[in-house]
């Protein structure tokens, strides 16, 4: 058969498998087929390293350039270590001095909840070590005539996370004796590591307040603490 270039052959169809492939294996010439190849390769890719929208992958047979994701949604239930965490409560708290730290009792946790729980309806712990986003939200009642302040913050393993102090002025009687507080900080968490709420008052009669449902809204928990592992 006269030599002919490849160029000048005729385009195959669909690989089936069966077609043969000249190549070299321990110095001989052999012929392989399209289905050997397809195995040597193999069918599955495993992320190895990279970033979202351009990553670097490999099948254990050799490395890929890039991949570039341009459509497709993360697909959450699959990540590895994802928590979430929410913790509620539903009574009045008081604090029977003034000026003294205590810990906030929640005694609600959310079904969703996922890598975080909570341990003696005090301590927020994490599964997972990570960056966690940690959120508390208080629902703060004065019932004197004057109005009084509240400090809260955040303990890391039963010590006071610097910076993370707040105060809040809650108004008298007359002026509503209500008020709501929220606060987001970020926290570096490592495996079984927790999270306590922490509040003080300069007058016993700032609570944390609790109120049922009513006819029109849903009951106001005193207390609701959020949790989001986030890196």
């Amino acid at each position: 058969m006269a030599n002919i270039k490849i160029t000048d052959l005729t385009a195959a169809t669909a690989l089936g498998g069966t077609e043969l492939f000249e190549c070299v294996q321990s110095s001989s010439s052999v012929k392989a087929s399209a289905q050997q190849i397809k195995t040597y390769v193999g069918s599955s890719l495993n992320i190895t390293g990279g970033v979202l929208g351009s990553v670097t992958i490999t099948n254990g047979v050799g490395n890929f350039s890039s991949l570039a994701i341009t459509t497709g949604a993360i697909p959450f239930n699959t990540i590895t270590n994802l928590s979430v965490g929410q913790f509620q409560s539903h009574v009045d708290q008081t604090a029977t001095s003034a000026n003294v730290a205590y810990v906030v009792q929640m005694d609600n946790a959310a079904g969703f909840n996922s890598g975080i729980t909570i341990a003696s309806s005090t301590n927020v712990t994490v599964a997972a070590t990570g960056i966690y986003s940690v959120n508390a939200s208080i629902q703060f009642a004065n019932s004197d005539g004057s109005d009084h302040t509240s400090t809260f913050w955040f303990r890391k393993n039963g010590s006071n996370i610097p910076n993370s102090a707040s105060i809040i002025s809650v108004p008298k009687v007359s002026e509503g004796g209500k008020t709501l507080a929220q606060v987001t900080i970020f926290e570096s968490m490592t495996v079984s590591s927790y999270i306590q709420l922490v509040w003080s008052v300069s007058n016993v009669a700032v609570t944390l307040d609790y109120s049922s449902a009513t006819v029109i809204a849903p009951e106001v928990p005193s207390v609701i603490f959020n949790m989001q592992r986030i890196k």
